[in-house]
């Protein structure tokens, strides 16, 4: 009745996440990137 056996799927668990941050930053860190971009294009195009 030992409970070795769940201790590695539990890491197991944890360890699936590919990247330390969640895809939410990702998508929050590509929007500013765009963003910038696209204000830098404008003024140079007003200008």
């Amino acid at each position: 009745m030992s409970t070795t056996p769940n201790v590695p799927e539990s890491q197991e668990s944890y360890h699936g996440e590919p990247s330390p941050f969640p895809r939410w930053v990702l998508a929050i860190f590509i929007v500013l990137f765009v963003l910038v971009g696209y204000l830098l294009y404008a003024r140079k195009r007003l200008a």
